[in-house]
């Protein structure tokens, strides 16, 4: 368990992209503070306007200074016109287009195809804007643990992936990414620990 509690950056990050979003973190996110990083709504779903409100709850709650679609169609963007303050929305496409803001690093990582929550992190450590390049390496060996804590994610989403890095950060805590756990086998190990967890309750 980490020491503290990290506090929240005054930016929130919205977006379908993991690689856009790492990028992003990577220029945003400061040591012992978190960078809130969430999904765009679904809107293909039949449930749209609930995708929609779940997040508008989620910005409210975070509160941020400047909330970032990154790369969200406009039609999605026009979704939270009516629910979030005016004058707080930045609509982007690259990364590079947060420059006259916010500046960005002058050390670049290179990064491949895969493990992306790990050379996030890393990028994060170092101070460097990830890049991406799918030649690049992306080596698999975890981001040590700095005081001893250790945030373990799943290889097969990179949304959560970034989610990881930016938390893991926040906390000084290393990353270890892990392959995919079978989905019957990941609700058993649920059952497992609820029993656990149940039995601990006075």
């Amino acid at each position: 368990m980490a020491e503290r509690v990290p506090g929240l950056l005054p930016w929130l990050a919205m977006g379908d992209d993991p690689r856009l979003l790492a990028q992003v973190a990577t220029v945003l996110a400061r040591r012992g503070s978190y960078l809130p990083v969430i999904d765009g709504p679904r809107v293909h779903r039949p449930d749209r306007d609930a995708e929609v409100i779940r997040r508008s709850n989620a910005i409210a709650r975070v509160r941020p200074r400047e909330i970032l679609f990154a790369a969200l169609p406009s039609a999605t963007c026009d979704l939270f016109t009516d629910r979030i303050p005016r004058g707080r929305a930045l609509r982007i496409d690259s990364v590079d287009e947060l420059e006259q803001r916010h500046g960005l690093p002058s050390k670049r990582l290179a990064w491949g195809e895969t493990n992306l929550g790990l050379g996030t992190l890393r990028a994060l450590r170092d101070g460097r804007r990830i890049v991406f390049d799918d030649g690049a390496a992306c080596p698999q060996e975890p981001v040590a643990s700095r005081p001893g804590h250790l945030v373990v994610c799943e290889t097969d989403d990179e949304f959560a992936q970034v989610v990881a890095a930016n938390y893991a950060f926040a906390i000084d805590a290393g990353l270890c990414l892990i392959p995919a756990v079978a989905e019957e086998q990941a609700q058993e190990l649920l059952a497992h620990v609820s029993l656990i967890g149940g039995g601990c309750r006075m």
